[in-house]
């Protein structure tokens, strides 16, 4: 004969997640085992959730928001911004691009300074040049918007002089 107590039971339980009071049967070894805890599928997603995230929480370096962060993200590529939004650089810290001018929000300086003094946007067909010849050296005095064969020119006028 079975010992009748280890048998499943209708027992009256309380969900981690919602915490309302739901009845289910469970046996005292699923109990055990911590079958039961939750009173719906929607909760047993949540609690999943909550088991497996592996990570804390960093203050984003930009604009001070927590954002959530992953051992395994934290391991390999250190992140100190929450979003792209934060870590795309804006007036207070330019960026150089590869090819040596300062851009902010992926959109060269010398470019948006010469389409706000003209009024316009830029032609795909217009180039803003450097008179100088200093990539870095954004003064309006400075800048010159001519044609690609214009800039062609110019540019070959001085390989030749060199």
């Amino acid at each position: 004969m079975k010992n009748r107590n280890k048998l499943p039971k209708l027992r009256e339980r309380e969900c981690v997640i919602c915490h309302k009071t739901f009845y289910r049967h469970i046996a005292p070894c699923e109990i055990k085992l911590g079958r039961g805890v939750v009173c719906s599928k929607e909760c047993k997603g949540k609690l999943n959730s909550l088991q497996h995230r592996n990570g804390f929480y960093k203050i984003c370096k930009k604009c001070g928001e927590k954002f959530w962060v992953s051992h395994s993200k934290e391991k390999y590529h250190k992140p100190k911004y929450c979003s792209r939004k934060c870590y795309i650089p804006t007036e207070r810290g330019k960026a150089i691009s590869i090819d040596g001018y300062y851009v902010i929000s992926l959109k060269k300086v010398h470019r948006t300074m010469m389409e706000e003094h003209i009024g316009r946007k830029l032609l795909n067909k217009e180039i803003v040049h450097h008179i100088n010849h200093d990539k870095l050296d954004n003064r309006l005095e400075n800048l010159q918007i001519v044609t690609r064969s214009e800039h062609n020119k110019i540019h070959k006028f001085l390989c030749k002089n060199k």
